[in-house]
């Protein structure tokens, strides 16, 4: 937007607008469904940098290791959001239920950020009472410390039973 005294708009000829037109062309040339600044279309874009720009922080866990957005999202904001929808809250973001496939609508969901931490790569998967959970989500449902118990099972090599019930 640019500052300007109502005598130099128009007959003048030294400024034409306040600015306002440009940005509604900016706005008309990003998104067909004027979204540019939407939580959703944030959430594409980081998608699109973590998985395709090599100067992303980011890129080495992402691209960078082979996680790819399907050919219907790569460029088309308007197909990933018919796809995933509104997110629920700004505290939501986009998962991949298998973090070693890509971006794809099978393959990703809404998720609250708190929830996502037990999505990860580096999670320890334990099976106890004929469930599987990684240790983070055990330690939080039964109210476990997570280090004591992760030094009990991994240093002290205690059956998970004993580790989960030893209070």
């Amino acid at each position: 937007i640019v500052k300007v005294t109502s005598s130099s708009i128009g007959s003048k000829g030294k400024t034409r607008s306040c600015g306002c037109k440009n940005i509604e062309k900016f706005v008309k040339r990003n998104t067909k469904h004027n979204s540019y600044l939407s939580k959703e279309y944030q959430s594409w874009k980081a998608m699109k940098q973590r998985c395709l720009n090599t100067n992303n922080s980011r890129y080495k866990s992402y691209g960078g290791r082979g996680i790819t957005i399907c050919d219907e999202w790569k460029n088309s904001f308007e197909n990933f959001y018919q796809d995933m929808g509104e997110k629920p809250s700004k505290n939501h973001s986009i998962e991949r239920i298998n973090n070693e496939i890509g971006y794809c609508k099978s393959n990703c969901k809404w998720i609250l950020k708190n929830k996502q931490n037990f999505n990860k790569r580096n999670n320890i998967t334990i099976r106890f009472n004929n469930e599987e959970k990684c240790l983070g989500e055990w330690c939080k449902e039964l109210n476990l410390p997570y280090r004591v118990t992760h030094n009990r099972i991994y240093k002290l090599n205690w059956e998970i039973e004993k580790a989960f019930e030893y209070k």
